[in-house]
C-alpha cells in the first residue's frame, strides 16, 4: 500500500523514523516526534522538501507557533525535535536554528511534600506491592514510567544482591542505579510474588521484573500511570509519574545533595536540564532563606 505523502519531506521523515528504531528509541518517542514534525511542516505551508526551505523561513517558526497558541515549553520542544530532524537531514545551517523561548518547569508540575509522599505510601500498600514497588522506584529512586517497566529480571535480581545495576534509559543512555533503602524490601517481596504466581500458572514469563501474572508477558508502561495516578486520586491529587521524579529532585536538592550526585542519580548529563525541568521555583526554600538574615 503506498505512502499518503510522496513528497522529500515525508520521505525524509520516513527514513528519520527507520534511524530512530535502529537507535532502539521507543515507538511513543518515534510517534511523537513525527506528529510533531507533521505539525511543523503543515505550519511551513506544507515544503516539498525540508533542505529548500529558507533558513528565515524556519528562523520564524517560533513566532508562527506562538500564533497558534502554543506555550514556551512546547515551541522549545517543537525546535529542538526540528534541529534534530533537520540534522539528519544534514541542513546546512541547522545551527542557526535557536529559539527565543528557554524551556521552564511545567506549570502543572506536582511537587509532593514529605507528609503527601508518606500518605502516599500508606495507599500504595493498600493497593499491593507492585503499586507500592512502582511509586518507590521514581519517589525514592527518580526513575521514569519507561525505565521502571523495562527493568529485566537480571538487573532486579543484581539490584536484590548487591544494591545497584546499570540500567538503560531513555535515549538508550546507560545509568547506574543505586536501589534506595526503602525500594529493597519491596523488590524481594515482589519477586518473590512473581515465582510464586509464575510456578502456580506453570509459566516461564518474559525476562521482565514487571510482568502479568496470569500470562507472563511483559507489562506496558500505562500500567505504571495508571497505578500512580491511582494513588493521586485516592490522595484528592493529581500527578503522574514524572512528577515523582521531578520531586525526587526537589527532595535531594533540599537535602543539600551536591548537584553533580543528583546529576548522577537522574541519568542527567547537565545540570541545566535538572533544574529548568524538574527543580523549578521551590518558594518554601525561597522563603526559609529570606528569614536567616
Amino acid at each position: 500500500m503506498p505512502y499518503k505523502y510522496q513528497d522529500r519531506w515525508h520521505q525524509r521523515m520516513r527514513a528519520y523514523e527507520k534511524r530512530q528504531r535502529s537507535h532502539h528509541n521507543s515507538e511513543q518517542t518515534i510517534a511523537m516526534r513525527s506528529r510533531v514534525l507533521k505539525s511543523i511542516w503543515i505550519t511551513l505551508g506544507k515544503p516539498e522538501n525540508p533542505l529548500d526551505v529558507p533558513l528565515k523561513n524556519y528562523q520564524a517558526l517560533d513566532a508562527l507557533l506562538e500564533q497558534k497558541g502554543l506555550k514556551p515549553n512546547t515551541i522549545a520542544n517543537y525546535t529542538l525535535i526540528l534541529q534534530l530532524f533537520l540534522k539528519f537531514c544534514k541542513y546546512q545551517d541547522v545551527e542557526e536554528i535557536i529559539t527565543r523561548y528557554i524551556s521552564e518547569p511545567k506549570e502543572d508540575r506536582v511537587f509532593l511534600e514529605e507528609e503527601q509522599i508518606e500518605e502516599a505510601r500508606q495507599i500504595a500498600h493498600g493497593i499491593g506491592t507492585r503499586c507500592e514497588l512502582f511509586f518507590s522506584l521514581a519517589v525514592d529512586n527518580s526513575l521514569r514510567r519507561g525505565d521502571i517497566i523495562n527493568i529485566t529480571l537480571p538487573q532486579a535480581k543484581e539490584l536484590v544482591k548487591s544494591g545497584r545495576t546499570r540500567i538503560v534509559q531513555k535515549g538508550r543512555r546507560k545509568r547506574l542505579l543505586v536501589l534506595h533503602k526503602k525500594t529493597t524490601p519491596l523488590l524481594i517481596d515482589y519477586l518473590k510474588q512473581r515465582e510464586e504466581a509464575l510456578t502456580k500458572n506453570g509459566l516461564v514469563g518474559e525476562p521482565y521484573l514487571f510482568i502479568n501474572f496470569h500470562t507472563g508477558k511483559h507489562l506496558g508502561v500505562q500500567v505504571v500511570y495508571n497505578s500512580i495516578t491511582k494513588i493521586s486520586k485516592m490522595q484528592s491529587m493529581y500527578y503522574r509519574p514524572h512528577d515523582l521524579r521531578a520531586t525526587y529532585v526537589r527532595r535531594q536538592a533540599r537535602a543539600g545533595t551536591p548537584q553533580h550526585v543528583v546529576m548522577m542519580n537522574t541519568g542527567h548529563t547537565s545540570w541545566g536540564t535538572t533544574f529548568s525541568y524538574y527543580y523549578g521555583n521551590d518558594e518554601r526554600e525561597m522563603r526559609d532563606v529570606q528569614d536567616r538574615i
